[in-house]
């Protein structure tokens, strides 16, 4: 059922951190407009902010264009004020804007929102970065990413005179030396996959093998574990004549949003990621069991792993299983 709309002049739910620095944030639907505005308002508490944030909805008048922001403005609202840009654009997934979000509310904000926008530049934003990346590389890319894209906007709107993250802290790579597992070290990894949970008198419920079977696509195909979790029937082909390959088409991805179930994303991480490849034998072993416990269901859209309510199958689940 499609979410009803806010009637003009109410608005939606406030949101607002558990943490420093509080920013409360909602939605608000312009009485004379019908125009929805992104509206924000900081406190020294959770409360005060909100409090603060409804106050301010009392008299709200909606901004004209970008100058709403000055360089005395909060840099969580420059922030802020990207992230409906970026959401506006449509450019990016569901997937890549909740992480945005995510990065934006649990380190970005806290480290450099409550600071004045004529106060942000390369110092704060170097020792976020350096911080950031010596435990969580991948976030400190992303939030990069997100403050790269954030002083754009405030040059485009006069709040920077020059572009200081052209100079900001480059994230280094990992540094993890790829190196190819042998014989023994595969057969090694799937004995002990195989034979989790399997001893005489473990309690609990048995594993039902779609974690060794996951790996082993992974491995014979290579494909993510997403992109293995996200597989139907419709996207595997048995060979048309006897000695030739199995094939696997990726076309689409397991995401679990921080708020909502876990969904099959119609496309694969990148636009690159569209692809049919053809795999060994001890792939096509896996994929024909699968097809065989699926056989009498008639929606080739069924997915080939899935959890035991029949939902679809959590990559974080077995990354967690595995280790």
């Amino acid at each position: 059922m499609a979410r009803a709309r806010m009637t003009p002049g109410t608005y939606g739910k406030i949101n607002v951190p558990e943490t420093a620095p509080f920013i409360a944030r909602v939605t608000y639907r312009d009485r004379n407009t019908g125009k929805y505005h992104d509206v924000t308002a900081q406190g020294e508490s959770k409360e005060k902010a909100e409090n603060n944030l409804k106050n301010k909805l009392l008299d709200f008048e909606p901004p004209a264009g970008g100058g709403q922001l000055t360089r005395a403005s909060l840099s969580g609202e420059l922030f802020e004020a990207w992230f409906i840009r970026k959401s506006a654009a449509k450019k990016c997934t569901k997937a890549t804007l909740t992480n945005y979000r995510r990065t934006l509310n649990r380190h970005v904000l806290p480290a450099l929102g409550s600071l004045e926008i004529f106060k942000l530049d390369g110092q704060p934003v170097d020792k976020l970065l350096i911080d950031l990346s010596e435990t969580r590389r991948t976030e400190a890319k992303r939030a990069r990413t997100i403050i790269r894209g954030a002083v754009k906007l405030g040059i485009s709107y006069g709040l920077f005179n020059l572009d200081f993250m052209v100079a900001a802290f480059e994230i280094p790579g990992s540094g993890l030396d790829v190196r190819i597992l042998d014989r023994a070290e595969i057969d090694l990894v799937f004995g002990l996959i195989d034979g989790w949970r399997t001893a005489p008198g473990t309690k609990g419920p048995k594993p039902d093998g779609q974690l060794g079977q996951v790996f082993r696509i992974m491995l014979g195909a290579g494909l993510r574990i997403g992109e293995v979790c996200a597989l139907r029937v419709k996207d595997i082909a048995p060979p048309p004549e006897l000695g030739q390959p199995w094939t696997i088409s990726v076309r689409g991805t397991i995401i679990t949003p921080d708020e909502g179930p876990t969904f099959r994303q119609d496309h694969p991480k990148t636009s690159n990621g569209f692809r049919t490849v053809p795999v060994p034998g001890f792939v096509a072993e896996v994929l024909a069991a699968r097809l065989a416990l699926v056989a009498d269901v008639p929606d080739k859209e069924q997915l080939l792993f899935y959890s035991r309510n029949g939902t679809a199958m959590q990559p974080g689940n077995l990354r967690r299983t595995w280790r």
